[in-house]
């Protein structure tokens, strides 16, 4: 069996460096992704352990400020570079995206935060997504909308970068379908993980505390969440499934067909956690 883990490791940034940030496509093979480009300057305000740091944004950011390794690279003043294979010339500070965003011909407020999906109506309606916008009235701020390209082009690279949405709707009336559909669509190639990872009865933010969330005490069949770093290439968050559970460790299949084999107390830190996912983005 091979160890994914054997070539990935996270870039280090020391709290108080300059960064800048990697916007929108990873990768010639990517697909619905936008035009990259760099924005920054910000500055590591707190490194959060696997890869990932908090920075500090100017008020009003449309970028979350939790993001992973892969997506950061040092700042240098009068630094002006692009992704490499872009020709043009934008300065790194260029302008963040606009308060409204078009999605099927229709304006809706920034979106902020993507929060759940929801297969309840698929394959006959589109995937949908809970998402909180920058929308200041909380009665306006958490609403649906329906998974399109343009959704997509700007949801896949933050779920790769910020980790795995939680999930519902799943049935075995359309499980065939989500399974095709997250293989052709969002690309989780050859072993998708089909299963319902928000089994609570109330949305994300509609109670005033979250829900409690109790790690499993059965390994085998759970879903871990872990961010890789391939060298030579741009790393991303991955789930996997945990297939075998002996006395010699825990065998994880991520999705991308590759295997780990983690002791019993590394697989149980790696147990997705959709409560965290959701509300510690606010902490």
């Amino acid at each position: 069996m091979q160890d994914a883990t054997a070539s990935r490791s996270p870039k280090e940034f020391p709290v108080g460096t300059k960064v800048k940030v990697m916007y929108g496509l990873k990768g010639p093979t990517d697909k619905h992704k936008l035009e990259p480009y760099y924005v920054g300057p910000y500055i590591i305000k707190q490194n959060l352990g696997k890869g990932a740091y908090r920075l500090l944004l100017p008020p009003g950011s449309a970028f979350s400020d939790r993001i992973n390794a892969d997506r950061l690279e040092p700042w240098i003043d009068s630094d002006f570079t692009l992704f490499p294979n872009d020709k043009d010339t934008l300065p790194a500070t260029a302008p963040l995206p606009g308060p409204t965003l078009e999605t099927g011909g229709e304006i809706i407020p920034r979106i902020r935060r993507y929060l759940l999906r929801d297969y309840s109506l698929f394959p006959e309606q589109p995937a949908r997504y809970y998402v909180e916008s920058n929308q200041s009235d909380a009665s306006e701020r958490y609403f649906w909308i329906n998974e399109s390209t343009e959704i997509l082009n700007e949801f896949l690279a933050l779920e790769e970068n910020n980790g795995c949405i939680p999930e519902k709707g799943i049935s075995s009336r359309n499980v065939k379908a989500v399974r095709s559909h997250k293989v052709n669509t969002y690309l989780q190639y050859p072993s998708p993980i089909v299963s319902n990872t928000w089994t609570y009865q109330k949305l994300p933010f509609a109670t005033r505390r979250p829900p409690t969330w109790k790690p499993p005490q059965r390994l085998k069949g759970q879903i871990v969440h872990e961010f890789f770093y391939e060298e030579g290439t741009s790393g991303s968050f991955y789930q996997g499934r945990v297939v075998e559970d002996t006395s010699k460790g825990c065998r994880i299949l991520w999705t991308d067909g590759q295997t780990s084999i983690y002791s019993r107390q590394k697989t149980r830190s790696l147990l997705y956690n959709p409560v965290a996912y959701v509300y510690d983005f606010h902490a």
